[in-house]
């Protein structure tokens, strides 16, 4: 009934998803401090150093088990998926620090984690078939995220209309990671999109002003959203998402919106609201019926 892979799958996704909850406490510190594309190009600095020592060791014991250099591999393929993945990540992460200046967190949470039904739906598009039991489980995330955030103001300006180009590009990158994980090295295509991403980030900050101050009192966000959010996170993320169904995927990372409400518990002191607890309960439902009747972590779900 359950599948052994799919289910260690979706728990190192989960693990990704705990780590960006925690982190979006750092991302709103970073962002009193340093302008969005100057943040974004140092996070992805950091997280290009951060993937190098463990480029190093998976070399060597893909090389000491297998006999293999990965750099010899799938080289074009290698900066084709870096390019459509890291300028994907950019966008979304850029979309995200712009609009959440102008709107709600409650809002911002519910807009940019609207990727959990982006991501079915423009898998239907490309022809991805997707069973009733996938559409059930990402209604149910898609009302766990809206009692989680409770979204009670209904207008919709800049801010927004920037939550959902986001929503819109993480869904792009994760149907990306989808197509192109199991075909080049996970670990080199985290780094790549990390490089594609300081590129840009750097191109767009050249308009942007600061100080060392800034900088130093920046740090800790840096260092919290660089080394563990972007350098050890998205390289788990596309480790757990290998053959795994995007759909499954996308549900568990939108986990985030719930370890950020636990993270703002625990570290904050801040009470779970009754939405709060209830919106959880259905997003964790949702996993566990996405990840019931899974036969292959690959498998390809007919419609109806």
């Amino acid at each position: 009934m359950y599948n052994k892979k799919t289910i260690t799958q979706t728990f190192i996704l989960l693990s990704v998803a705990l780590i960006w909850g925690f982190g979006f406490v750092a991302q709103r510190v970073g962002a009193d401090h340093l302008p969005p594309f100057s943040f974004l190009m140092y996070r992805s600095i950091l997280s290009s150093f951060t993937i190098l020592p463990i480029i190093f060791f998976h070399d060597r014991r893909v090389k000491s088990h297998y006999g293999l250099d990965l750099r010899k591999y799938n080289r074009k393929e290698l900066i084709l998926a870096g390019v459509i993945c890291g300028t994907a990540l950019f966008s979304g992460s850029a979309f995200q620090q712009i609009g959440i200046a102008y709107t709600s967190s409650a809002k911002a949470g519910f807009i940019s984690a609207l990727y959990v039904i982006l991501v079915p739906l423009m898998s239907c598009i490309f022809n991805r078939g997707m069973s009733k039991r996938l559409w059930f489980a990402v209604l149910l995330s898609v009302f766990g995220l809206y009692a989680m955030c409770l979204v009670k103001d209904a207008s919709f300006g800049f801010g927004e209309i920037m939550m959902l180009l986001a929503a819109t590009s993480f869904a792009i990158q994760i149907l990306a990671i989808n197509k192109f994980g199991s075909r080049v090295d996970g670990v080199r295509l985290s780094f790549t999109q990390s490089i594609v991403s300081i590129i840009l980030a750097f191109i767009f900050s050249l308009r942007e002003s600061y100080t060392i101050q800034d900088i130093a009192s920046a740090a800790p966000a840096l260092l919290y959203s660089g080394i563990l959010s972007g350098g050890f996170a998205y390289t788990l993320q596309i480790i757990g998402q290998d053959g795994l169904d995007p759909t499954i995927a996308s549900l568990s990372l939108c986990m985030e919106s719930f370890f950020s409400a636990v993270g703002g518990f625990l570290l904050l002191n801040q009470v779970l609201k009754p939405n709060e607890i209830i919106g959880s309960a259905l997003m964790m439902s949702a996993l566990i019926v996405a990840n019931i009747g899974n036969k292959k972590p690959a498998d390809k779900d007919s419609a109806g």
